[in-house]
């Protein structure tokens, strides 16, 4: 097993954890589009695939795992977010950043919401356009009793 020392970066952090925050504000209050605004659009190396065998080479960079199901690319996490309601405000039980290296960073959280855990993990990389999810997976955890 090789040891890796942690990558720190302080200001990816500050950044990544900015970017959540408005994220996370966007879903409380059920603004689809602000919240689709922070996952990339296609990846950056996009080959233009046609996607006749499956997704687009963008959409393969590009997903979203979720209780709802899959989302391949921005089309279908923007429809399928469009088609949920507003969220509501979360507690954050666990929200931690996690520097790969100076372009990639992973936002680890559980949330929790009308009694349910929410566990949600981001991939953020740095794009031409600035920091953008560019996967994400959400489970639900079975609700918590008073």
């Amino acid at each position: 097993m090789v040891d890796h020392p942690e990558i720190e970066h302080p200001e990816i952090e500050s950044l990544i954890r900015a970017a959540v925050h408005d994220y996370d504000d966007a879903l409380a209050v059920g603004d689809a589009r602000r919240a689709t605004s922070w996952f990339a659009v296609a990846a950056d190396d996009d080959d233009g695939d046609d996607g006749a065998d499956g997704p687009t080479a963008g959409q393969r960079w590009v997903s979203r795992f979720g209780p709802t199901g899959e989302q391949f690319g921005a089309e279908q996490i923007a429809a399928a977010r469009a088609a949920q309601p507003a969220t509501g405000p979360a507690e954050r039980i666990h929200d931690d950043v996690v520097t790969l290296d100076t372009d990639t960073a992973l936002h680890l959280a559980v949330l929790r919401r009308d009694g349910a855990d929410i566990q949600r993990t981001q991939v953020w990389r740095r794009r031409a356009d600035g920091w953008r999810i560019v996967h994400a997976h959400v489970s639900q955890r079975p609700a918590v009793a008073s």
